[in-house]
This record gives C-alpha cells, sequence and structure tokens, in this order.
C-alpha cells in the first residue's frame, strides 16, 4: 500500500542477530561504534558524537563488515537524511549486501532523490542477478519519476524470463501492478495484481498491491473487503481511509439516478450512516485529528458535507462547512461546490456567489461553478450580471459532440441547458417578450424537446395565459412520460390552480409532496396550495380632503372590510363584508354603515357572488343585494357583470338628500399580455328621483419600456356620462366626457423572493367636457406604494391628486388610500 517504492518490508532476508539492536540503538542514540579488528567480541561503544566526519578511529575507516548491521537499523530509524549522508561518506555501495542497498534506496525514494535510488537498484540488480526485488524496486523507481513507459517495458522484459519462482513472479507483478496505477492504466494494474495474487494470495506486498489495484478502479468496497480479511498487509491508516473511500462512492452514487424515485435517497442515507460511524471511530483515536490537511477524519468530514447537499440536508451541510471554516480548515472545491449548492438553497445568494466564484477563481471552466452562479445572481436581483454570463457560458458550449468511434456527433446537453438558460434569464429580468422569442425558437427547433416545451409553459404563465400554458405542459409530459420530472408537474400544478382546476391540481400537489418534498418547486406548489386553502381578508380606509362646496362630493372617509372563509366543497366560500362611509358638504354630513354576507363560487374559468346586504343611514335602513359573475373567456378575454339593488356606491350626497339607487354593470377586458391591457366598462344607475345615468369607460395601457426593476406605461382613461334628469342634488350633468392620457412608471425598489417592495407613480392630463360649460384641462397623479411582506400579506399607500372642472368651477381633490390584504 505504500507507494514509496519500499519493497523490503516484505522482501527482508535473515536476522542480523541480536548485538546489531545494540548497535542500531547506539546509531540511534548518536555513538559512535569503535571496533576491535582481531577481537572476537562484538563491538564496543564509545561515548563520542557520530557525524560524517567522525565516523573513524585512530585514522582507520571502519570496516564494512562491522558497520552493515547497524545500516540496516539506520535506514529505519526515520532519519533518512542522516543515514543517507553517513551512508555516502562511509559505505563503498559495490560492497553492501542485498539488504542495505534495497534500505538505502528505498531512502533515496522517500527523499525523492529518485535517480540515485535507480542507481542502487541498477547496481543491486548486476551484483544480485536472482534476487528479484531490485527489479521491482527499478520498476517503482521508475514509475515515480513518470517514466511509465520505460518502467511498462522493464517490468515486461523481466518477466518474460523463466527462472524467476512464483513468489519472484508474484513480487515482479506487484510492482508491474505499481507501475500501471502511477500511469493511470487502471485495468492493466488490476490485471497483473490478480496475476501476482493467483501466485502468493498470503503475501503481504502483493495483498497490498492487489488492495490499491482495485480502489484504484472504482470499488472501494471490494478493497476494503480485502483488506480487511488480510489486516496485516495494510495499515490502520489505509483501512480507515477506505472505509471513507467506500462512503465517498456512496455519496457519488446519491447523485446518479435512482432506480425508482422512492429509493433516491438509499445511497446516500446509507453514505451518511457509513460516514457518521467513521467519524465516531475516528473521533475517539485521535485528539484532533482534523487539524491534518488529508487526514482520515477531515476527508471523511468533507464527505459528508456533500452527502448532506445531495440528501437536501442543506442546513446541517452549511453548518459543518462553518465549523471547519471556523477551524481554518482549507475546504476543497469539490466541497465548495456542494456548500454554495446548499446556500443558494437557503435563500442566501450571495454567500453562494461568493463560493461559486472562488472555485471560477481557480477552475475558470468549472461548468457546475459557473451555472450555479448564474442562479445565484438571478436570485440576489442582479438580472444584468445573470444574463452576461450564461450568455458568455452558452458561447463556450459546442452544439455538438464528436465521440470516439462514432461518425455522427450527438448534441451536447450542456449547451442544451445553456439555450434554455438564456431564455430564462430575460424571464428573470421582466423581459417576458424577448424570453418568448427565445423560447418559441428554442421550440420550433427542438420540438419534441419536453424542457423546452416546459419553459415555454412557464413563460407563457409568467405573461398570463394559463391555458397556452397547460397546453405546453401535456405536450411536454406525453414526450416523456416516463420520467417524473418533478419541477414540471409542481409548475403544471400551479398552473391548474389559476385555471381552477383545484381537485386536479390538490391532487398533483399531495402525490408530488408525499413523492419529492424536498424539491423547491415542489415545496412552492404546496405554499401556493396553503394559500388557496386560506381564509383571506382585506381591510381598507380612505380619506379625502376636499372643500365642502365642491360639486362633485365632498370631504369624507370611507373604511371596508371584505372577508373569504377558506374554500369547501372546492369551489364554495363563504363571503363576508362591512363598510362605513361618512362624508361632509355644504349640505350638511351623513354616515352610511353597510354589512353584507353571501356565498362564493369559483369553478371553470367563472367566479359567482351573491350577497345581501343590510344599511343604515340618517336614521333610515334598507336592505340590499349585490350579484357578480364574472367569466374568463380564454386567455385574453374576460367579461364580468354586476347587479345591485340599493347599490353600495350610491353618492352619499343623494342619500343625504333621500335619494336611493339601483345599478346594473357590464364589463369587457382584454388582457394581450403584461404590455397590453384594455377594458371597456359600462353602468347604468336608477335613482329613486327618477333620474336614470349611464356611463361609459374604457381604460388602455401599454408598457412600452422594460428594463429590470423599471417599466414604463402609457395610460388612456375615457369616460362619458348621461343623466335622464339632470342638475340633482348629487352630481348629475346632462352629459360629460372626459379623455385623460398620460404615462405610469412602475420602479421596483426591492424584491427578495417573496417579499417585493415597488413604487408605482402615474401621471395624466387631459380635457374634461362638460354640457353647458365647455372644456377644460384636466389633470390627476397617483403615487402607490406596496409592500408584499410574502404572499399571504400585501399593504398598500396610496396618495392621489386630481384637479378638474365640474360645473366650470376646478376643483382639487386630495385622498389618502391605505389598504391590507392578508391570508391567515
Amino acid at each position: 500500500m505504500d507507494d514509496s517504492g519500499d519493497v523490503v518490508k516484505n522482501g527482508r532476508i535473515g536476522d542480523p542477530g541480536p548485538w546489531c539492536g545494540a548497535l542500531g540503538l547506539a546509531v540511534l542514540l548518536g555513538l559512535t561504534v569503535v571496533p576491535d579488528a582481531g577481537a572476537a567480541e562484538p563491538p564496543v561503544v564509545a561515548a563520542s558524537v557520530v557525524s560524517p566526519k567522525s565516523v573513524a578511529h585512530a585514522g582507520r575507516p571502519v570496516p564494512t563488515v562491522v558497520i552493515q548491521p547497524g545500516w540496516l537499523n539506520l535506514f529505519h530509524s526515520g532519519n533518512d537524511a542522516y543515514a543517507l549522508a553517513l551512508f555516502e561518506e562511509t559505505a563503498a555501495a559495490s560492497q553492501q549486501p542485498a539488504d542495505v542497498l534495497l534500505a538505502a534506496a528505498a531512502a533515496y525514494v522517500r527523499s525523492g532523490r529518485r535517480t540515485e535510488a535507480l542507481r542502487l537498484d541498477e547496481l543491486g540488480a548486476k551484483r544480485f542477478p536472482d534476487d528479484e526485488r531490485f527489479a521491482a524496486a527499478a520498476i517503482r523507481t521508475l514509475a515515480d519519476n513518470g517514466r511509465g513507459e520505460a518502467a511498462a517495458a522493464r517490468a515486461d522484459q523481466v518477466l518474460r524470463d523463466a527462472r524467476w519462482s512464483d513468489r519472484a513472479r508474484a513480487i515482479l507483478l506487484t510492482a508491474a501492478s505499481y507501475a500501471d496505477r502511477r500511469a493511470g492504466n487502471t485495468m492493466a494494474a488490476l490485471r497483473d495484481s490478480e496475476r501476482a495474487m493467483a501466485l502468493q494470495p498470503q503475501l503481504d506486498a502483493v495483498v497490498g498491491e492487489r488492495v490499491a489495484a482495485i480502489e484504484a478502479v472504482g470499488a472501494p468496497h471490494e478493497a476494503l473487503r480485502l483488506a480487511e480479511q488480510h489486516p496485516d498487509a495494510v495499515g490502520e491508516a489505509d483501512l480507515q481511509r477506505l472505509r471513507g473511500s467506500e462512503a465517498a462512492q456512496l455519496v457519488r452514487f446519491g447523485t446518479l439516478e435512482p432506480a425508482s424515485p422512492a429509493k433516491r435517497f438509499d445511497d446516500i442515507d446509507s453514505a451518511i450512516a457509513e460516514l457518521d460511524n467513521l467519524i465516531a471511530q475516528l473521533k475517539s483515536g485521535a485528539p484532533a485529528p482534523e487539524r491534518a490537511p488529508a487526514g482520515p477524519l477531515l476527508r471523511a468530514r468533507l464527505d459528508r458535507i456533500v452527502a448532506l447537499r445531495w440528501r437536501v440536508r442543506m442546513r446541517q451541510a452549511v453548518a459543518e462547512y462553518e465549523t471547519l471554516l471556523a477551524a481554518r480548515v482549507a475546504v476543497p472545491d469539490y466541497v465548495l461546490l456542494p456548500v454554495a449548492d446548499a446556500y443558494l438553497r437557503l435563500r442566501q445568494p450571495e454567500r453562494a456567489a461568493k463560493l461559486y466564484r472562488q472555485v471560477l477563481a481557480r477552475e475558470p471552466d468549472d461548468f457546475e461553478a459557473s451555472e450555479g452562479l448564474f442562479y445565484a445572481l438571478a436570485e440576489s436581483e442582479h438580472p444584468a450580471d445573470a444574463i452576461a454570463l450564461i450568455d458568455d457560458l452558452n458561447r463556450r458550449q459546442p452544439i455538438w459532440l464528436w465521440q470516439k468511434g462514432d461518425r455522427v456527433p450527438v448534441s451536447n446537453p450542456r449547451r442544451e441547458a445553456t439555450e434554455l438558460q438564456r431564455a430564462e434569464a430575460r424571464l428573470f429580468a421582466d423581459d417576458l417578450a424577448q424570453a418568448q422569442s427565445m423560447f418559441t425558437w428554442l421550440t420550433d427547433q427542438a420540438p419534441n424537446n419536453p424542457n423546452y416545451r416546459s419553459g415555454l409553459a412557464g413563460l407563457y404563465a409568467a405573461r398570463g395565459w394559463p391555458r397556452r400554458a397547460d397546453e405546453e405542459y401535456r405536450i411536454a409530459a406525453t414526450l416523456d412520460p416516463y420520467t417524473p420530472d418533478p419541477p414540471r408537474r409542481a409548475n403544471a400544478a400551479i398552473n391548474d390552480l389559476g385555471l381552477q382546476h383545484y381537485r386536479q391540481a390538490a391532487t398533483a400537489i399531495a402525490a408530488l409532496q408525499e413523492q419529492f418534498p424536498e424539491v423547491a418547486e415542489v415545496q412552492r406548489a404546496q405554499r401556493e396550495l396553503d394559500l388557496f386553502e386560506r381564509p383571506e381578508v382585506t381591510l381598507s380606509v380612505q380619506r379625502s380632503v376636499t372643500p365642502a362646496t365642491n360639486v362633485k362630493l365632498g370631504a369624507g372617509l370611507l373604511a371596508s372590510l371584505e372577508s373569504y372563509t377558506g374554500p369547501f366543497d372546492e369551489h364554495w366560500r363563504l363571503y363576508g363584508g362591512a363598510s362605513s362611509g361618512h362624508e361632509t358638504d355644504a349640505g350638511g354630513s351623513i354616515t352610511l354603515r353597510r354589512i353584507e354576507a353571501g356565498l362564493e363560487y369559483r369553478g371553470g374559468g367563472y367566479t359567482a357572488r351573491l350577497a345581501p346586504s343590510q344599511n343604515w343611514w340618517s336614521g333610515r335602513s334598507s336592505t340590499g343585494v349585490d350579484a357578480v359573475l364574472s367569466a374568463a373567456l380564454d386567455d385574453e378575454w374576460e367579461i364580468d357583470g354586476k347587479g345591485s339593488r340599493f347599490a353600495g356606491d350610491t353618492p352619499l350626497r343623494a342619500l343625504l338628500n333621500g335619494v336611493t339607487a339601483d345599478s346594473g354593470e357590464l364589463g369587457v377586458h382584454y388582457r394581450g399580455s403584461e404590455l397590453f391591457k384594455a377594458s371597456l366598462d359600462s353602468g347604468l344607475t336608477s335613482y329613486s328621483d327618477g333620474n336614470r345615468a349611464v356611463g361609459l369607460k374604457s381604460n388602455l395601457q401599454y408598457q412600452w419600456y422594460t428594463r429590470p426593476h423599471w417599466q414604463l406605461s402609457g395610460l388612456l382613461d375615457l369616460a362619458a356620462t348621461h343623466n335622464s334628469r339632470p342638475g340633482q342634488a348629487y352630481y348629475s350633468p346632462d352629459h360629460d366626457f372626459e379623455a385623460l392620457p398620460g404615462i405610469a412608471l412602475r420602479q421596483i425598489l426591492d424584491h427578495r423572493y417573496e417579499r417585493l417592495i415597488e413604487n408605482r407613480l402615474s401621471l395624466q392630463g387631459g380635457v374634461y367636457d362638460e354640457k353647458g360649460y365647455g372644456a377644460h384641462p384636466a389633470g390627476s397623479a397617483t403615487d402607490k406604494f406596496s409592500y408584499h411582506a410574502n404572499n399571504a400579506l400585501r399593504g398598500d399607500l396610496e396618495l392621489g391628486y386630481s384637479r378638474i372642472a365640474y360645473d366650470g368651477l376646478y376643483e382639487n381633490d386630495f385622498s389618502v388610500l391605505l389598504s391590507v390584504e392578508w391570508r391567515y
């Protein structure tokens, strides 16, 4: 198992005798051996310090025959530099026995002086042609010098000699196997070591090399099993390393495609258990082995971090990494990548990006690190950097790969991945039109690629086209029916929620949660389902600051509360609402209080609600009812309607004057994409004083400038009304018309996963024309600040100002609106 080339351990012959122990001890203690040439007694030990210049007595060199037994002890003392210096000055290599030459050559190898080692090996081979150990040592030394071809040729030449015994041939085959391993020819090493085992299965050197050869081909389990059967052939450190290699192999197997989804963690769980056991054993054996850069305990802990990442135990992986970091342990790149993945999964993309960059600084072409950095940049809201990185990575990936022996190239999966990620990068940057162009091009080029189809489906969902998305998800599932693909299935289930396919979505999400609870997209789908099943409440308060003499309305305060229960029987929810409106004008003040309760149905693209109400104002009360219906005809068109008995939006000034109202509304809405929206609404209000008010309103919005965190849109609001009995106590012109073009600027101030802070500013200026009073300039400005704490809680603060001439007189209206939506 020792790659130093020392074969003396298993090839030692003879015993130097009991007095050599004393001589070796004397040498180790730094004493000089003073022989008596004519004495038959063992040499006498004198107390003078040994140095390369002092090994002499009375001008006479120490007789070789006396010093020889001491050389073996000296070379085995562990101080190779001292032993070699002494050997070079006092010993004649041509006169030394085989064991001394072998020991000296091994010391040269350990000292990195392989040229001198080879010289002694070749000298020994000439002097002792029948001693196979010199030929074996020469083969090893050549291999250590990087001369693999020369080592293989030497081994082949020596093994052709038929005079070797089985034991000698086994030792030579062991050396050949070692040379093969050093040259990277692991299969040749496996063959040579197998031949050696067939000749001498009990020889330690043969067994040790066989273990190393088996490990080299990637079978540490088999290597460990053989080593445990022959514990004397390998050291305890090698046994521990093999145990670590076995666990590490299980870690690598944990990243492969499992035989079935249910068994995807079996191998990785076995690896973690094995590593836990190994770490416990190693910790009990040494005080602080983690300080050793290549110690078996450190290796086991590093492998365990990798295993924890693949087991999706991200917090534990990060905690173990940070423990090593605090101990100033240098963590290798193969561990940094899984740790970076763990940070990214724990929603710490900045830390992940730092580790990915560390790896790329040393390995600029590391694909996994570049890919991870792309997602870290995207999730940390650096879309421009993410786009630049993935575009460059894509350019560096060839479209086709040529495999040896094949006449036809195969597509490069890395190029396929980066093409998809380039489109995703535009989606992250809110450039949905460009993203759609890229996704469409990909599906046109490879219509049978399920990944491209799934990407296009996600793009359609982002643009507000759930039916188109559903079609693409179905195509992708048909193209690849046998792959579980939990991300695709989870995103399809989220899309089903938007399509009001609640039972289908809930069934799919429950199955995914049971099978793949660790997948991020499945967790997101589960959160969306949880939100759907929660009750929700909306509270809003609006304050208008307007002179009491205004024609349109006076100063007022409106507070409203709307709430829904969680769904039951999938499609149904109970609804409740309460509001209180107060207004003060020149004619007095009035307060309207209203409560309502009802039932809502959602399904098949339809939403319907029926809610009776009770209303109180100025000492009077009235019962009313609201009926609301909306229908999504397709991804672009929607119609809605509302009918109210005692309309909740009856002008308070009308109620102050004893006038009530019923109303009906019908609207048509078109949403081409997130870039263009248009609506047309009509309404009829029937007042108890006989007046019939008809209104028509349209809104258009076109987003013509899009950048990450910025969108600029053009607006156009048109409105017209007609009253059959104009001039009532409430504002009721014969007919009027309003046209307000403008712009709207949306700025994302902060975005961190579900948390979003944004501001929307709109400025409009146009004309208001009222029959009998002519046309006058009109304008308005609103600023809306929104805070989304998560998908369950949202708050809005809107400030508004308008200046319009009613009945020929300009009125300035200031308003503040605060609203909170909460799913609890």
